[in-house]
């Protein structure tokens, strides 16, 4: 499914992320409350995290600022960490399997990613072909093999793609402020195949997670066992929609690599396999799993 015009605005995606976060069960309602009534002043509805040094809620940012490069964190008001803090909890090691040998979660290695020099080994490979170039004073025009004149506009779409407009609404339908019950009709009818004109539920009570976590699981000898099948996650309100596996594959005989593996929701015996590599050097795919184009997100 393809959204047009996707929201990227940064004011709006850090003003946003507490409710996310929240929401989809990375922080749980005492820490959400606690959020609102420090950094917000009590009122939900105005609270500019991207400003929060212009007014007096301004302090709490402030306040672990001095102390943010000793706590290796970011500050309280700025939720950048949430699902760092969700992934180093205890009971969430334990949901997904996680060894006890395994250091806590880091999101980033930055070590590897300041170092990292992205276009080096392009560059690089390139060079003897720029300087033949040069010596043979030749120089380099591409012609496309089509011209196609841009004089028209026309929509195209085919099976399995359906166009449709909410009336009244801008370029961000989904935000507060334009026609959010409208675009959340029309995700959940899409994801549930029914008619676009379904009445869907908008507003659902919070209802804390029930369940007992399970005592960490002693170090086996081979890591490389069967994949765990992972039976619930904490702060997650409803069932798991598909199976999910967690595991180690070997690199060497020091390293190894651990994978969590989500069945398709519709077809997992014919889809295909989807491999998550997001993150860029040095960094996690679980912050895009979770934050950016995941099931979770």
């Amino acid at each position: 499914m393809l959204i047009g015009n996707g929201c990227v605005d940064d004011v709006l995606n850090q003003n946003s992320l507490a409710e996310f976060n929240y929401n989809h069960g990375i922080i749980d309602e005492t820490y959400y409350r606690k959020i609102i009534t420090k950094c917000c002043n009590n009122d939900p509805d105005n609270c500019d995290f991207y400003t929060m040094t212009r007014n007096e809620s301004g302090y709490c940012y402030m306040e672990t600022m001095l102390n943010r490069f000793l706590a290796q964190a970011q500050p309280a008001c700025a939720h950048y960490n949430d699902s760092t803090v969700y992934l180093q909890r205890q009971d969430v090691r334990n949901a997904l399997h996680i060894l006890n040998v395994v250091p806590p979660y880091q999101s980033c290695n930055d070590r590897i990613s300041q170092d990292y020099d992205q276009g080096a080994s392009h560059i690089v490979s390139q060079l003897e072909n720029v300087r033949k170039v040069i010596e043979a004073n030749k120089t380099i025009i591409v012609q496309p093999k089509f011209k196609m004149p841009l004089t028209y506009l026309e929509t195209l779409f085919d099976e399995g793609l359906d166009f449709l407009t909410i009336r009244g609404a801008g370029p961000f339908p989904a935000s507060s402020n334009e026609k959010p019950k409208e675009t959340l009709q029309i995700f959940k009818n899409f994801i549930n195949k029914t008619e676009y004109d379904t009445p869907v539920s908008h507003d659902l009570p919070y209802e804390p997670p029930q369940g007992t976590v399970t005592p960490p699981t002693p170090i086996p000898e081979n890591w490389d066992a069967d994949p765990f099948l992972i039976k619930n996650l904490p702060n997650l309100d409803e069932p798991m929609k598909s199976k999910q596996y967690t595991g180690y594959l070997s690199v060497s005989d020091t390293k190894k690599l651990f994978y969590w593996y989500i069945e398709s929701e519709s077809d997992p015996d014919n889809d295909p396999v989807v491999l998550w590599l997001n993150g860029g050097p040095g960094c996690s795919s679980l912050e895009g799993l979770f934050m950016e184009m995941g099931p979770f997100r």
